[in-house]
């Protein structure tokens, strides 16, 4: 089991602590912010803490018996519960959750319940899920875990503690990567294109990722010259998977817009990205035009990738497809 914090969710941390010093633990959280966060961890950490049976540290004890049931996966106060392979959570297993909250802890105290990706309840289980906030079990703690609150139902945002996750400056997230990185261009480049976010990062910086997103990027200037098809293009989604693609195209979409929106553009350490911005800027097209597209495109991706990642079944191919149709039109 994890015995260290995030060194960017030391105020959150502290916040459930003194509430279970104090024995005004909340009956639900709702942890709320970007991918790359960390709040799965979060939520694990607070998990062990609030079913630990020693309770007098920052952190759980990692030697009671409820300590060392979860650190193998095995403590029958915890329950996680997270989307199927539809990518929703069914009211099936919203009922499992009301019946395991409902029941007494094994251990005679507290029990938690942990439900990764909340954005992806269907409406029954949602309602479901609101009956059970609306009449918590006194004993049962759940941790709601969230990058997309406002696809929730508002009552059951209403009913729940949030606890908000923000990006660390550049420096703390830098720190704490540091010694994952080849290189500190690699390690700058990596959190540049993740907005900060040191998990995401930290996936940018595996050398699977990096030889994928570069291969993703070389296709991308390859279309912008006209030497592949979109839809050509659109068919490595198939190996690489089309919610990658679509994670790097809106990382790089930011990347190329906030190197438009410079006075003195900085150098830029990825070959192929620089590439990609350059033939945007020999466009015959006004730069004001080209931005205005740029811009569009960010938008549209950003409902796309929701689209895909959400529960109303797009085609994902489809939708990759028209992204890649409208990004190689921008240096016509």
């Amino acid at each position: 089991m994890e015995s260290a914090l995030l060194p960017w969710q030391n105020q959150q941390w502290h916040r459930l602590l003194q509430q279970r010093q104090s024995d005004r633990v909340a009956h639900a959280y709702l942890l709320v912010g970007e991918r790359g966060l960390g709040k799965k961890l979060f939520a694990r950490q607070a998990a062990a803490l609030l079913l630990c049976k020693e309770g007098e540290g920052e952190l759980a004890c990692g030697r009671c018996r409820s300590c060392q049931l979860l650190a193998s996966n095995s403590n029958p106060d915890l329950l996680t519960v997270e989307p199927e392979d539809s990518k929703v959570i069914k009211i099936d297993q919203v009922r499992q959750l009301a019946d395991f909250a409902s029941k007494t802890s094994h251990s005679n105290s507290r029990k938690v319940v942990i439900l990764h990706n909340t954005e992806a309840l269907n409406l029954n289980a949602a309602n479901a899920l609101l009956k059970t906030l609306e009449e918590p079990p006194g004993s049962t703690v759940l941790l709601l875990v969230s990058d997309n609150p406002g696809r929730l139902l508002p009552t059951l945002r209403s009913r729940c503690q949030r606890i908000l996750f923000t990006v660390p400056s550049l420096e703390t997230a830098g720190d704490w990567l540091r010694d994952k990185a080849a290189s500190e261009e690699d390690l700058q480049e990596a959190l540049s294109l993740a907005g900060n976010r040191p998990l995401l990062a930290l996936e940018l910086l595996t050398s699977e990722d990096r030889q994928a997103r570069n291969t993703v990027l070389k296709a991308l200037a390859a279309m912008l010259e006209g030497r592949v098809d979109p839809v050509e293009f659109a068919a490595t989604g198939k190996t690489l998977g089309v919610e990658k693609i679509m994670e790097w195209l809106c990382q790089t979409t930011s990347q190329v817009l906030k190197l438009w929106l410079c006075d003195e553009p900085p150098a830029v350490s990825n070959r192929e990205l620089s590439r990609i911005y350059s033939l945007l800027t020999s466009s015959s097209r006004s730069d004001d035009e080209v931005l205005s597209r740029l811009m569009s495109i960010s938008r549209t991706m950003d409902e796309a990738r929701q689209q895909v990642a959400g529960v109303s079944n797009p085609n994902p191919q489809l939708v990759l497809e028209s992204i890649l149709w409208r990004w190689s039109r921008l240096a016509s």
